[in-house]
């Protein structure tokens, strides 16, 4: 056995020990297609499960009556109109209240899952108990009292008056952009004065990857900030932390801003532009009634950019509209229609099956005359059909039911899609339907959850006046919440609205993506 001098000796344990202290302090680089990779196998694992969601368990048949309301009730709550008067009696508050909840059993898609005559008998009797307690009261105050006891509804459609039902379930992203958090081998920390601050816990809480959102500095680069989703009722501005600074815990606060969402509704619906090359197809709504059919050239923009490297979908306060523009986009960009997994079902209650028929006599007609696309046509013909087929038979409290097949799409471009809590129903379906296809990378903060019901309607209340807007359907997402009303669709990279777009093109640029 060879000998070794005890210099020798020293030397070989020093130079062990300052590579160990090298590599213990070396910094884990976040790489871009690590990342995407990631996001591409973790979404098409849940794609192509054989997992088969059963929405038939949130199914809902009324017994009994199964036209729920007389023409003439029909009638009445169909016909639009104003709140004029500010009070109302204890009677015809009551009366509104019975209107409201037959309105809940006999038409929402929501009733079943929400849990059905247990659950909303219930919320009647607390409603009816509120209203005696008055002989008149305000229609502000009634309508309190109704968002009051529906309160327990996640639905980030319902509406009371203008009033969402959902408040204290919508969550929306509070973050700080100015502290950046890096990793190595002793674990995350944040420089202060050059010195390394290592986190032990944020909020109380040891698992503080729950915190740390993959995002993009203002040079392009990935690194990690600090934020949480929360409700406004009970958000705070102030984050505790611990961490270490040379072997002792300290104790700080950060500041966290809320993240606003980006409303542009005056702005056309549709518009594409290039920035240093890289094409930015910028969509605000999936309806354009007040304009030229830009909409059109949105869905031709999957056929001319179906062959660009990288490019940016800016959804940014996109609160919806028709579900039909984002699909015939998808067809046109991949070559097939859009299969997300997802499980659904429609109500065909009396009341829906005459709003239905209506609006096809008044509204349609000039719809489809102003696109002039054939396959809009042949769509929107099958759906009125069917509706107009079960009015016939009189074929009222059924379901219509979509068991949709999921299919995983190659996609060789990249696409970043820019999306924020603005971003809304079909809007979300887009957001669904992007989820099928490879290497698309969504950036911001969630969107707003308003995707659960579906198939809107509005009515009137008899008395107060007051509108009640809601759905019929009720929609399952394939992957896990499967219900994600007041939360939406969480991004891959967490970033502020303020400059979203620059430090998206720059990380395009730092990773030579075009």
């Amino acid at each position: 056995m060879k000998k070794y001098s005890v210099a020798v000796i020293v030397v070989i344990i020093t130079i062990i020990a300052v590579f160990s202290l090298i590599s213990f302090g070396k910094e884990k680089e976040i790489n871009f297609h690590n990342i995407i990779s990631k996001v591409n196998q973790e979404r098409k694992t849940i794609l192509e499960s054989e997992t088969i969601n059963d929405i038939n368990q949130y199914t809902y048949s009324v017994t009994g009556n199964k036209e729920g309301f007389a023409d003439e009730e029909i009638d009445t709550l169909l016909q639009p109109r104003e709140v004029t008067q500010s009070m109302i009696s204890r009677e015809d508050a009551l009366e509104d209240a019975d209107y409201l909840f037959r309105l809940l059993k006999y038409v929402y898609g929501g009733y079943g899952y929400y849990g059905g005559d247990k659950v909303f008998d219930q919320a009647k009797q607390k409603v009816i108990n509120s209203i005696n307690k008055k002989d008149t009261l305000s229609i502000i105050d009634l309508k309190k009292i109704f968002l009051k006891h529906l309160s327990f509804i996640t639905d980030g459609h319902m509406k009371i008056g203008r009033t969402f039902v959902n408040k204290k379930h919508v969550l929306e992203y509070y973050c700080n952009q100015q502290i950046e958090v890096s990793s190595n081998n002793q674990g995350f920390y944040y420089l202060v004065d050059n010195e390394r601050r290592y986190i032990k816990s944020i909020n109380c809480d040891n698992e503080v990857e729950k915190y740390l959102k993959l995002s993009i500095n203002e040079d392009g680069e990935l690194v990690y900030y600090i934020g949480l989703l929360q409700n406004d009722g009970n958000a705070m501005e102030l984050l505790p932390i611990e961490y270490d600074l040379n072997s002792q815990i300290n104790k700080d606060e950060i500041k966290l801003t809320k993240v606003e969402r980006k409303i542009k509704q005056e702005l056309t619906a549709f518009e594409e532009k290039t920035i240093e090359g890289i094409p930015i197809l910028t969509c605000r709504k999936f309806h354009d009634q007040l304009e030229d059919n830009t909409l059109k050239y949105f869905v031709e923009s999957g056929l001319k950019f179906k062959n660009e490297k990288v490019f940016i979908i800016d959804l940014r306060g996109n609160t919806g509209g028709s579900g039909l523009w984002s699909e015939f986009w998808f067809e046109n960009y991949t070559g097939v229609i859009p299969h997300t997994g997802i499980s659904s079902f429609k109500r065909f209650s009396k009341l829906y099956l005459y709003r239905e028929k209506r609006k096809q006599n008044n509204e349609i007609g000039q719809f489809l005359e102003k696109y002039n696309m054939p396959k809009l046509n042949e769509l929107v013909k099958n759906y009125y059909g069917s509706r107009s087929k079960a009015i016939g038979n009189k074929a009222y409290n059924t379901l219509e039911f979509d068991m949709a097949r999921s299919k995983w799409v190659n996609n060789e471009n990249i696409i970043f899609v820019l999306i924020d809590k603005g971003v809304a129903s079909s809007a979300e379906d887009f957001v669904e339907q992007l989820k099928t296809l490879d290497n698309v990378v969504f950036v911001g903060s969630n969107t707003k959850g308003c995707t659960d019901i579906q198939d809107q309607l509005r009515v009137y209340l008899p008395n107060s006046n007051l509108s009640v807007y809601f759905g019929v359907g009720l929609v399952m997402i394939k992957q896990y919440p499967h219900f994600i009303d007041g939360v939406g669709y969480e991004p891959d990279l967490w970033l502020d609205n303020d400059d979203i777009l620059e430090r998206v093109i720059k990380l395009i640029n730092r990773y030579d993506l075009k």
